[in-house]
């Protein structure tokens, strides 16, 4: 078979010649092309647990958009919802090998990996305001935290965490009217061991299940009732599980951190690493606005879909975070949590309470 640049034998040397300048011209050309399209096309991918619907995706695609506004199409953005890729608990192993690119798992599911990001759902946070949690996660404290996950995951911490919202108790078939109600029940917890001693320390049982597992949980009686947020419980309707009732008890503050792979992010240059956390930072403000709507609106579609709630009384909210606070220190020693963090944050607390 003759070879498609084979030329004719009637042509001149010369004409033979130009000819195959011309084709070695055109090949240099479309190498050149592939490469620059190969180069803008990287691909970018981002692992969410929760569904399309939840708060958090949207405001991952607000991101993305704010981040291609800045490189345009250097970077070929995929998002996977729903735990198609990695359950959130995995990122940090999956951005640490290198096999995605970003996620923003929540802090509950890296104290695993390291402890001081389990420093909100301590007993000194409890009942805590959000604008006051913000200003710790936002502050040194935060800025410590990140530094340290950037160092032992092999991350880069895009910026401020993301809002949630307040974690309350959802039943299937017990109704309660104070915290002592909840007693001898089996609760989906999302992870992290403080949240897990919370709850045992009320007297319940915890369960760490991943939230794509949740629904089955209850359907099958596995656990009475879950720890989550009215948003989550809304988007995934779980009233079709079951949950007919909410006790809202503010008892953690849940929040997700935006991290991307290390071996990504040192490989790009500059205007693509300015750009990623720029982004962010244009997205965080709305994206803590958008949440704490959300908890508000989903509480009443909670409410219009059969979920009755109830919420604890100050006093009885008091009484077991006092409760709680005396099992703190042996929780910052089981979980190696920095005391020198805790400290900062305690300090915090107290000069908004002397209103310093």
């Amino acid at each position: 078979m003759r070879s498609a640049t084979c030329l004719p034998a009637a042509l001149t040397t010369t004409k033979r010649r130009g000819i195959l300048t011309g084709f070695l011209a055109l090949a240099a050309v479309g190498v050149s092309v592939f490469s620059a399209s190969d180069a803008r096309a990287e691909k970018f991918r981002i692992s969410l647990e929760t569904n399309p619907n939840h708060v958090k995706n949207i405001t991952i695609d607000k991101y993305v958009e704010a981040v291609k506004k800045r490189i345009g199409d250097k970077l070929e953005f995929e998002i996977y919802p729903s735990s198609q890729l990695y359950k959130d608990r995995d990122i940090p192993r999956a951005l640490r090998q290198g096999a995605v690119e970003m996620g923003v798992p929540g802090t509950w599911q890296l104290d695993g990996t390291d402890p001081n990001f389990a420093i909100t759902s301590l007993p000194t946070f409890y009942g805590m305001p959000e604008d006051l949690i913000l200003d710790v996660t936002d502050g040194p404290v935060g800025q410590a935290i990140n530094k340290n996950a950037e160092d032992t995951i092999g991350v880069k911490v895009l910026g401020p965490w993301m809002s949630l919202g307040f974690n309350h108790y959802f039943m299937v078939g017990r109704k309660a009217e104070k915290i002592e109600d909840l007693k001898g029940l089996k609760f989906r917890i999302p992870g992290g061991t403080a949240n897990a001693r919370r709850v045992e320390i009320m007297g319940a049982t915890p369960n760490a299940i991943p939230w794509a597992d949740a629904a089955l949980a209850l359907q099958t009686k596995v656990v009475d009732g879950l720890v989550s947020t009215h948003e989550s419980i809304n988007v995934a309707k779980m009233w079709d599980s079951g949950i007919k009732y909410a006790f809202e008890d503010r008892q953690w503050f849940s929040q997700y951190v935006p991290m991307v792979s290390k071996r990504f992010w040192d490989k790009q240059d500059a205007d693509v690493q300015k750009a990623l956390v720029e982004a962010w930072a244009e997205v965080i403000g709305q994206a803590r606005e958008d949440a704490r709507a959300s908890q508000v609106k989903t509480r009443n579609g909670n409410i219009e879909n059969g979920i009755e709630v109830i919420t604890a009384s100050d006093d009885d909210l008091k009484a077991f975070r006092q409760e709680l606070l005396k099992h703190e220190q042996a929780l910052i020693d089981t979980m190696k949590i920095d005391p020198d963090l805790v400290k900062m944050a305690r300090e915090e607390f107290a000069k908004h309470e002397s209103g310093n």
